[in-house]
């Protein structure tokens, strides 16, 4: 309560009184009290009155009227309301009231003696509001005088054309940053017109267009502009009709920017982002930008390589077009690059495209900005080719390496294999008794050559013989076979029809019949997908039609030792290559290994039980394409997923003769 009490004393209106009679300042002291007024001061002589006014600082003055002192008494009041601003109420007799009014002092409010609380509170209510009112006047006009202050100044100072014009486009107002921007000063502008002074002829009817008076709403353009020295500058314009007080548009005000560097950069850097933009879009290289793992940006050749829609790549993330076995560690280098923000060099992995086919890649990244974040730029070029030719070539290279070491033991193997089949075959001729020669000496020896014989058969040496013999015949075609890597054979070759070809191989294959697999070639489904406009391929066609056959022997060879319940099937494909005809056998078999893949075509590699085959087969097939016939021939497989030959064969071949087949 005591501090409730405390607060409305301090709100309460502070009232000084000047009165020379103390009865009376007693009386309008207690009246004022009883109306909630606080008086801090009775001043009794009125020449010290101003001074104590200024010193307190009350919210009202009650000053007694005098008439003998009147005109001092007008007087100070006059200057405590104009100096101190501070509203003076008279105390006066009802003679005195007449006297004041008579002395011009009506700006001044007057209670009568004796003063009546209703007639005292309102005169002093009155007194209050019209001096709150009158201040906040003077507030305003401060203000406003600021404001302009602040306007005039902030004109001046700004390096934008600050430009008033009227409605005929005379120039009104100039200010230092029109002068800056043109070169005019402020009176040689002020009065002069727009179009004569600022604009060159050309853009007259696009500015008259923008500035329609009768259009009262802002509007901003961007037109050329000359300078005093003749220089033609590109300016932005913002502009603002005027008003006068009846609404009526009398002119426009305008600030002016100097934008000719701006639009010369902007210029610039859209020629040089637009050459860019050429340039990554026509690249030859695969380029993107991958940021969270995913692609923020990639340019026509990563379509194409990767085989992703744009729509798609938007979709998936970076690791989805990785081949699983290089996932983990290509993650983990652009981890490094991010993190460490390291040149991981060049370096080459595989990816996978929609249709599951592999593309190596060759891959060079560096950390750019992206939207405020780092990313990874990445350059990805196609080297599945290159790749597929070094590996050709180590596997040629391999290849002849391993024929050269097959054809010298294939002759070093001739000599004994020579002896023991002649020794073998003559042996059972001279134990034939069919010959004279044999007869003549076993009667001198005293022989029975019809019992040795019946000897021989019963004992089945006979047999084993023609076993030798058997086996030596077989030893001497794989000999036949190991040379084939070391002769560079030059056969017939003839424009050969290879639909019809492989129609011929399929022919020969369908009497195959394995009793042992128990499977045969005929419970096969073979689906052929011929390019019906081929041209003739100039080949050895019995080389082919082995090279063929062995395949389709092998296919279902492979394909009888699938457990599955899906029918065994080949795909026979013919199609067109730029200079190449394209060979595919492709199955539906158990598939290789990545092992067996790299070692598919090595002399004697098979995966066949022992005695099930030499594992000649591929590598012999492998000889007569790529060096009879200057071709290429590559495995695409994977385990469980079946097996795919490409066989490339040249439409143009050179015999030894160096003649155009």
């Amino acid at each position: 309560m005591q501090h409730l009490n405390k607060t409305i004393i301090v709100n309460k209106t502070r009232i000084i009184i000047v009165e020379q009679d103390s009865a009376d300042a007693q009386d309008v002291e207690n009246s004022l009290g009883k109306l909630g007024y606080k008086v801090v001061s009775i001043i009794t002589d009125t020449n010290q009155a101003f001074e104590q006014v200024r010193e307190v600082q009350p919210d009202l003055v009650l000053m007694s009227f005098q008439i003998e002192h009147g005109t001092d008494i007008v007087k100070t009041a006059t200057q405590i309301r104009s100096k101190l601003d501070i509203p003076v109420i008279f105390s006066t007799t009802p003679q005195e009231a007449e006297e004041i009014e008579e002395a011009g002092s009506t700006p001044f409010q007057y209670v009568l003696k004796p003063c009546l609380e209703r007639e005292l509170k309102m005169v002093v209510e009155m007194a209050l509001h019209c001096a709150n009112i009158t201040t906040n006047q003077i507030l305003a006009a401060r203000e406003i005088q600021k404001s302009q202050h602040r306007f005039a100044t902030l004109v001046k100072l700004t390096p934008l054309g600050v430009l008033e014009f009227d409605n005929d486009f005379v120039i009104t107002a100039w200010n230092p940053g029109a002068e800056q921007i043109f070169g005019h000063t402020a009176e040689e502008a002020i009065g002069a017109s727009t179009f004569d002074l600022l604009l060159p002829e050309y853009e007259y009817k696009a500015v008259k267009q923008v500035h329609l008076f009768k259009t009262p709403k802002a509007s901003k353009n961007i037109n050329d502009n000359k300078t005093k020295d003749g220089r033609i500058i590109t300016c932005q314009w913002f502009n603002a009709p005027i008003y006068d007080i009846r609404g009526k548009v009398v002119g426009l005000t305008a600030l002016c920017q100097d934008i000719t560097e701006q639009i010369r950069t902007e210029t610039a850097l859209k020629e040089s982002e637009e050459k860019y933009r050429n340039v990554v879009q026509n690249a030859i290289e695969a380029i993107v930008v991958i940021q969270d793992h995913r692609f923020q940006y990639f340019n026509p050749k990563a379509i194409e390589l990767s085989g992703y829609s744009a729509d798609e790549l938007q979709q998936l993330r970076i690791e989805d077009v990785i081949h699983p076995e290089d996932r983990e560690w290509v993650t983990q280098k652009q981890l490094q690059q991010l993190k460490m923000g390291q040149d991981v060099g060049l370096y080459t992995h595989r990816i996978i495209t929609p249709e599951m086919s592999i593309r190596w890649v060759e891959v060079k990244a560096v950390i750019i900005p992206w939207n405020d974040r780092s990313a990874i730029l990445i350059f990805f070029t196609d080297v599945t080719q290159k790749r597929r030719a070094e590996e050709l070539m180590i596997q040629t290279e391999k290849m002849m390496s391993l024929g050269g070491l097959a054809a010298g033991m294939a002759h070093e193997l001739n000599n004994p294999l020579g002896g023991i089949l002649l020794g073998t075959q003559t042996i059972l001729k001279r134990l034939s008794p069919d010959l004279p020669a044999n007869r003549e000496v076993a009667e001198a020896l005293e022989i029975d050559l019809l019992k040795l014989q019946h000897y021989l058969e019963k004992r089945k040496i006979v047999s084993l013989f023609n076993g030798i013999l058997e086996s030596g015949r077989k030893a001497a075609d794989i000999i036949s076979s190991m040379l084939q890597f070391s002769r560079k054979s030059d056969p017939n070759r003839a424009l050969t029809d290879l639909s019809v070809l492989l129609e011929e191989v399929l022919e020969l294959a369908s009497k195959d019949y394995n009793l042992k697999k128990k499977y045969d070639f005929r419970d096969i489904k073979v689906i052929r997908e011929f390019d019906s406009r081929l041209p003739a391929v100039p080949c050895a066609p019995t080389e082919i039609e082995q090279v063929i056959l062995n395949l389709l022997a092998n296919a279902a060879w492979e394909m009888s030792e699938k457990e599955s319940d899906d029918p065994p099937q080949i795909i026979l494909r013919l199609k067109r290559e730029p200079d190449m005809v394209r060979i595919e056998i492709e199955d539906n078999g158990p598939g290789i290994s990545p092992e067996g893949r790299k070692r598919v075509f090595e002399p004697f590699y098979t995966t066949k039980p022992v005695g099930e085959g030499t594992g000649l087969g591929l590598s012999v097939s492998y000889m007569i394409v790529t060096n009879n016939h200057r071709g290429t021939m590559e495995v695409q497989s994977k385990t469980g997923g079946g097996t795919r030959f490409i066989i490339r064969l040249p439409l143009k071949q050179e015999s030894s003769q160096g003649q155009d087949v």
